[in-house]
Parts: structure tokens; C-alpha cells; sequence
């Protein structure tokens, strides 16, 4: 073999041997958390009301949205988030006695403390717009209201690409069509399978004029 082969050949070990370092190495980490995450999610809830006290029975519905969550301030001592999101509800229950559209635009921010347990306090402004259709020919009904809500919780890095978060909140509501003033409890894990893409799951309560009222969802996030 000539000196000029050799040459080549140790040229081109050394180029893939520098190709072939495992590119993890140059990837970002995954995500921890939601907090501070630039990402968006597409998500599915489903809704329950238990409205034993009054009748037998439950009311159902679904919706679907979409949410952006912008990290706008990383620091060592507090971290700020703005967030957007929109959702459409349909009742699944009852739909032969009337049917119900919700479309809900949510904006807000999310202040919180940095570490692998992450205290938080959020507000938000909702607009919600609801119109009824009747079966049996009463006049359809069409509401829109402001809700604010204040929560308070905690999100905590249980592994890598693995958290879960636990929060408590209140609501008011301005639309004669909604309760007035709801406390809800909520938790949610997520698990960011790769350094882009994640899920989160969660379930919330809340109870008002003695409707106790659940939700479950799941959601597929996206860093951007």
C-alpha cells in the first residue's frame, strides 16, 4: 500500500471518526417541564358534571384546543411565561334536547421560582362565547363573558424529560350562563419523549352549586 493511500485512509478514519460522535452530544437536552419552555400543544379534554343532587344523571361534552407558551424572562431567581390558548366545546349529553358551542380565547402569565421544584402563581383572562340550539323550538340563546382566574402551584422535575404539576384555583365569571365564582383542583404530568416533541395527561375537579364537575385531557407538545 502507498504512503499516499495510507494517508487517505487515516484521513478519512479521522473524518468519521469525528461524523460518528454520537450527535446527542450536540442535541439539546429535553425540556423540564412546562415552565419556562417555549412550546405548543394540541390537546383533546373531556368533560363530566355530576349533577346527582339534583337529578340522576351526567352531563358530557368534549373540546378540543390549541395553546403557545413563551418563555419571556430566565433568570436564577424568578422565571416569567406568557401563555395563549384557544378552545372549542361541544355537550355530547342531551344533544337530543339542545346543543351547545363554546369557543374560549385564554390569555396570561405564569410567574415562577427556577429549581427541580418550581412554586408558581398564574393569571389569566378568558372570553368565552356560547350559543344554544333547542330542539323543541324555544328561541336559541347566545351569551359572551369575561372570566379571570388566579392559580397557585407547584411543578416538580421528577426525572429527565418527566414532570408533574399540582395546582389550586379560582375563578369568577361575569356571564349570566356561568357560575360565578369556582375552585378548581388540577394536576398534570408530561413527559417530553425527545428533545422536541412531548405529552401531558391531567385530570382537574372543581364543584359549584353542587355540581361536581370533572375533566380529563391530554395533549401532544411541541418545542419550538
Amino acid at each position: 500500500m502507498t504512503m499516499n493511500m495510507k494517508n487517505r485512509l487515516l484521513s478519512l478514519a479521522a473524518a468519521c471518526a469525528v461524523l460518528s460522535v454520537p450527535t446527542a452530544l450536540f442535541a439539546e437536552e429535553k425540556p423540564s417541564g412546562l415552565l419556562g419552555v417555549d412550546s405548543v400543544s394540541l390537546g383533546c379534554t373531556y368533560y363530566t358534571d355530576d349533577y346527582s343532587h339534583y337529578k340522576e344523571g351526567d352531563g358530557h361534552w368534549r373540546g378540543v384546543g390549541v395553546e403557545v407558551n413563551k418563555a419571556i424572562l430566565r433568570s436564577g431567581r424568578i422565571g416569567l411565561d406568557a401563555n395563549l390558548r384557544y378552545y372549542h366545546v361541544e355537550n355530547q349529553s342531551f344533544t337530543d334536547q339542545y346543543s351547545d358551542f363554546q369557543n374560549t380565547v385564554r390569555a396570561g402569565v405564569v410567574a415562577y421560582l427556577p429549581g427541580r421544584v418550581r412554586p408558581f402563581v398564574a393569571g389569566y383572562a378568558y372570553y368565552h362565547h356560547l350559543d344554544t340550539d333547542y330542539r323543541d323550538g324555544t328561541e336559541d340563546s347566545s351569551f359572551s363573558a369575561w372570566c379571570m382566574e388566579a392559580r397557585l402551584g407547584v411543578e416538580a422535575l421528577l426525572a429527565e424529560g418527566f414532570s408533574a404539576q399540582v395546582y389550586v384555583s379560582e375563578t369568577h365569571d361575569t356571564g349570566a350562563a356561568y357560575p360565578k365564582n369556582v375552585a378548581l383542583l388540577g394536576a398534570q404530568g408530561t413527559w417530553w419523549i425527545t428533545d422536541r416533541v412531548g405529552f401531558s395527561f391531567g385530570e382537574t375537579c372543581s364543584r359549584f352549586d353542587h355540581v361536581t364537575a370533572w375533566s380529563t385531557f391530554g395533549a401532544v407538545q411541541y418545542r419550538f
